[in-house]
């Protein structure tokens, strides 16, 4: 079974806890990301890279933490967005299933 997490916040963390971890630098891990090479990375290769990073949570929680990370609601993230989004202290906290484009609580991020 997935791990459960409370909030947004505390997946945000993980992220930016397990990037420290590894020694990944942020450019090197955007460039991985990147599947396509368009500069962009989409909620799909979002998803594909937290689940390769060890990182599993629920679809909604992904996509509310993706949606956190794209302020300019384009439905990608740019590599600004996600140095920006993995400081310390930002981060839009959203109560569980309530609020992204992927509230509703169904399955774990695949």
């Amino acid at each position: 079974m997935a791990e459960a997490f409370v909030d947004e916040a505390s997946l945000q963390e993980r992220l930016r806890e397990t990037i420290s971890a590894n020694a990944v630098r942020i450019a090197d891990l955007f460039k991985e990301w990147d599947e396509d090479g368009n500069g962009q990375v989409s909620k799909q290769e979002f998803r594909k890279a937290l689940v390769a990073l060890g990182i599993r949570a629920e679809r909604w929680q992904v996509e509310d933490l993706f949606d956190s990370l794209d302020p300019d609601g384009s439905g990608s993230i740019d590599y600004e967005e996600l140095r920006s989004g993995l400081k310390v202290g930002r981060v839009r906290v959203l109560a569980p299933g309530g609020g992204g484009s992927g509230s509703g609580g169904g399955g774990t991020a695949t």
